[in-house]
Order: structure tokens, then sequence, then C-alpha cells
């Protein structure tokens, strides 16, 4: 049985980029917000503690997938 973690332990970037570095490895790409989710990481603490999948995945060095707003214009 998994232990828990400890309060405010997702409030730790480094927590949240070394799990999201694990299953990146794992997948062999960075992973999407469902992939995460299926991995259990906690998506709610990405995105209320972090600004999202899209500022980690900027914060780890990695492209955005989304083209920026009005790009098709």
């Amino acid at each position: 049985m998994k232990s828990k973690k400890p309060n405010g332990y997702w409030k730790d970037i480094e927590h949240i980029k070394e799990r999201v570095e694990k299953l990146s490895k794992k997948l062999g790409h960075f992973p999407k917000a469902l992939e995460m989710q299926k991995d259990r990481l906690p998506l709610w603490a990405i995105y209320h503690y972090h600004g999202g999948v899209n500022r980690i995945r900027t914060l780890m060095g990695q492209p955005l997938l989304k083209k920026p707003n009005h790009y098709w214009k």
C-alpha cells in the first residue's frame, strides 16, 4: 500500500516535475493531461498551484502543442 503524501507535498513544483519526467520517460513523449490522470498525477494540483499542464510543459523546456489564439486568422 502506498503511503499518503504529506500536506503541501504537491505545492512544490519539483515534486510535480519529477513525476512528469518519470512519466515522460515511460511514454517516450511529454504526457497529455489524460495520460497524467491515468498515471494518477494530481491534475488538480497542477492547475490549482502551478498554472496548468502547458505551464509545466514550458517550465520543463517542452514546446507547446496548442497554437496561440488567432494563429489561423
